[in-house]
């Protein structure tokens, strides 16, 4: 009896976390979801002033210049009185830069490394390449078929 409530005791507290598990899984979808919507919600401008871009991203502006300092593509225009003007391109590397950090709670220089990563092209496939892939696929089943 005594070895079946051990038992019992280590599947609840066993189930107990897979629960907490899920329940931050399910706030950092809510929060994922809430950082989508913020890009959905960027106003339609060519260029926002540091103060609305703080706003836009929930960040103080301190935060801002700090990650222009730290992420190379961060790169303000400035207007002729000196003041950051930013594109929308730049809002919405800020916000994916907020999402690295906040919410998948990357390290600065993880979140830098995953940026260059995502900025690599994916190779496109050819036309060439694919008629390659189907004489292939074709010389391949025929050898199956011979074996079978």
């Amino acid at each position: 009896m005594c070895g079946q409530s051990q038992a019992d005791a280590g599947l609840s507290a066993k189930a107990s976390a897979q629960a907490s598990v899920g329940q931050r899984g399910a706030i950092l979808k809510d929060l994922v979801l809430e950082s989508r919507t913020f890009v959905a919600s960027i106003p339609d401008k060519l260029y926002f002033k540091i103060g609305e871009v703080s706003k836009i991203a929930e960040l103080p502006t301190h935060v801002l210049r700090f990650w222009e300092s730290e992420f190379g593509r961060i790169k303000p225009k400035r207007s002729p009185s000196g003041q950051r003007l930013y594109r929308r391109q730049d809002v919405e590397l800020i916000l994916k830069i907020k999402n690295l950090l906040y919410v998948k709670k990357y390290t600065i220089r993880g979140a830098s490394k995953r940026l260059r990563i995502d900025d690599v092209p994916e190779a496109t496939e050819t036309r060439a390449d694919l008629d390659l892939l189907k004489t292939i696929r074709r010389e391949l089943e025929s050898i199956r078929d011979l074996v079978s």
